[in-house]
């Protein structure tokens, strides 16, 4: 609620915060490729950084904001920027599916699906 009354009334910082969850997704699935290269899967699930199953969770929930975001500019607008979003949301999709969480597969799904219809 704070973010929403305090902080989002000035676009800048709106943007900024968009900015920053996008780019902790971005960095969690560059650790999430290490994990697979150095590691490979626990019992079908990833674990890094924590050493729990909470990767999944970030991905989907904290994530969930700028997936849509990038979602939306796929389908929204043409050229470069939409392939690059495109791509990028389907490379957190590939990632969170690794993450073995189903109900925030789910989430992450029904998402994408909404925000390209809307």
């Amino acid at each position: 609620m704070a973010t929403t009354f305090w902080l989002g009334r000035d676009e800048r910082l709106l943007y900024a915060m968009l900015l920053a969850t996008a780019l902790g997704l971005l960095i969690m699935c560059g650790i999430l490729t290490a994990e697979i290269i150095i590691e490979g899967q626990k019992s079908g699930r990833l674990t890094r950084p924590y050493g729990d199953l909470v990767p999944g969770n970030y991905l989907a929930k904290v994530g969930l904001p700028a997936f849509t975001i990038m979602v939306a500019l796929a389908v929204a607008v043409e050229g470069r920027p939409a392939a690059r979003s495109g791509i990028l949301a389907l490379v957190t999709m590939f990632f969170k599916l690794m993450t073995g969480k189903r109900i925030n597969f789910l989430i992450r799904a029904c998402d994408g699906m909404l925000a390209r219809l809307i």
